[in-house]
């Protein structure tokens, strides 16, 4: 709330009594930060870089939107009970006959009227429509003789129910396919211009491996066949590199071993997943003995010694016949 007067005029109090009583009203509530006061006296630029809302903390002044600096004085009230009303966001009224109301000295820098040709009385902040009145002491030229005494009122109602909202949507890639962020920026805009801007950040991670499906472990005769059924693997989010790796471990001889085999799965943010098949392949069927057939014969005639043969079946291949 701003006061309009004459460059070089000095504003000393803004007051109220049963003659023209001093009122602040709102339709709701006025906003008070519990950091605070009645007066601007509390604030200060370290507070608000810590506490930025404090600067939209309701107070009474005269020129004042901070503590005093160089040539200022503070706004200090004059005795009366309608602070702890006002603290507590409530309008308030002073009409009784001893009055109350808010003052600086009159040599304050902060009375003067400026070039701007107002000064500010009121910082009101609130949702709801705005009046009020009090009675203002005034030095025309600042002769601090010749006072004028001015009952003024004020009063403002301001719709904001036609407000647009336009919202930009950002994608800011990261550092693979699952990995991104999402800026939402929204910004509202009522009838008079006026905007605020406030942005959503949402933080999109890739953080879950990829699913790897492989054939169960089994046993098998060496002679037969060793099928190797692919794995099969997916992700979520991203593309996925394959590795299968075929290893023959534990041999104890040409059929029997196992077939170990590993698979990894990769995906772009790094997620892995892996798994390991065991074949085992084991030789369990005895050899194929050959032998020559029986016969009978004469003491005094040669007896031939024919060779036996032998063989296994390994892969569904015979071994090279042995002789015995």
């Amino acid at each position: 709330v701003y006061l309009d007067a004459s460059e070089g005029d000095v504003l000393t109090s803004l007051s109220g009594n049963d003659e023209f009583a001093l009122e602040l009203n709102t339709t709701t509530s006025f906003y008070q930060h519990m950091l605070g006061g009645a007066t601007p006296s509390d604030i200060n630029g370290a507070m608000l870089d810590m506490v930025p809302e404090l600067a939209f903390d309701s107070y009474v002044t005269v020129g004042l939107t901070q503590s005093p600096g160089m040539g200022e004085e503070a706004a200090d009230l004059m005795p009366g009970s309608w602070e702890s009303a006002f603290e507590a966001g409530s309008s308030i009224s002073v009409n009784d006959g001893l009055g109350s109301g808010w003052y600086t000295l009159p040599f304050a820098s902060n009375g003067t009227i400026d070039e701007s040709g107002r000064i500010l009385v009121a910082q009101l902040t609130t949702d709801g429509d705005i009046s009020g009145q009090f009675r203002a002491q005034l030095f025309p030229g600042g002769d601090q003789v010749n006072d004028v005494r001015a009952d003024l009122s004020f009063e403002h109602a301001r719709t904001c129910s036609d407000l647009t909202i336009d919202l930009v949507t950002e994608i800011v890639p990261g550092n693979a396919a699952g990995n991104y962020s999402i800026e939402r920026t929204f910004t509202a805009t009522d009838d008079c211009g006026n905007s605020t801007t406030a942005i959503q950040i949402m933080v999109v991670e890739d953080t879950t491996a990829p699913e790897l499906w492989i054939p169960a472990d089994y046993t098998v005769e060496c002679s037969d066949d060793i099928p190797q059924v692919p794995a099969e693997y997916s992700d979520n989010c991203s593309e996925v590199d394959f590795t299968e790796t075929v290893e023959i471990i534990d041999v104890e001889c040409a059929g029997t071993y196992k077939i170990q085999r590993s698979f990894l799965a990769v995906d772009q943010s790094g997620n892995s997943s892996s798994a390991v098949q065991v074949i085992t392949v084991q030789d369990t069927t005895a050899p194929v003995l050959t032998l020559p057939e029986d016969y009978t014969v004469e003491c005094s005639d040669e007896m031939p010694m024919e060779d036996a043969y032998a063989y296994e079946m390994i892969r569904q291949k015979r071994c090279t016949p042995g002789r015995g």
